[in-house]
């Protein structure tokens, strides 16, 4: 276990808002005559750093779970989020943690009419597809108003001091 003080401990917090040394130096106590120094001196103490990096990949979604909560929305329905019970004409609105990823917005309407908006399906589908490759990507390079492209290879040869060129000019 790393052992920090408190005001590293403040100065990592503020630094994960900031990305700023100095700035995080400041919002962790540290005096305005020093928070530079001590900021970018922070950032190089293997506590310190090690700590920042930790919390940097507790807050970074990998690939995987991208996909998966994209794979969640593109299965999702109303009735993930909606609890139909007899003898209601409408029905509950249930979100909760495990589907909250899954509704966009929601609005209470007229006579508390409660609207529900899902994320887009569709946009899940294409992101999960486009991820897998089953698109395929082509640019096509046309000349000038969409005539033969024209293409000019220019040779380049460097000469050695004191060669001269083809004027018999030394370079």
């Amino acid at each position: 276990m790393t052992r920090l003080t408190k005001k590293q401990r403040a100065f990592i917090d503020a630094y994960l808002v900031c990305w700023n040394a100095a700035e995080a130096a400041r919002r962790a106590g540290y005096s305005e005559r020093t928070a530079r120094s001590i900021g970018s001196e922070n950032l190089t103490k293997p506590d310190v750093a090690a700590e920042i990096e930790q919390r940097i990949k507790e807050r970074v979604m990998d690939t995987n779970e991208a996909l998966a909560i994209l794979g969640d929305i593109a299965r999702g329905s109303m009735k993930d989020v909606l609890e139909f019970r007899d003898g209601m004409s409408l029905p509950l609105v249930r979100i909760t943690p495990e589907n909250v990823h899954l509704v966009k917005d929601v609005e209470k309407g007229q006579m508390g009419v409660v609207r529900v908006k899902l994320e887009d399906r569709q946009s899940a589908l294409d992101k999960i597809l486009r991820a897998n490759g089953a698109y395929v990507n082509r640019t096509e390079i046309t000349g000038a108003d969409g005539g033969d492209l024209t293409i000019r290879v220019v040779e380049v040869v460097k000469q050695d001091e004191g060669e001269t060129d083809d004027d018999g000019d030394a370079d």
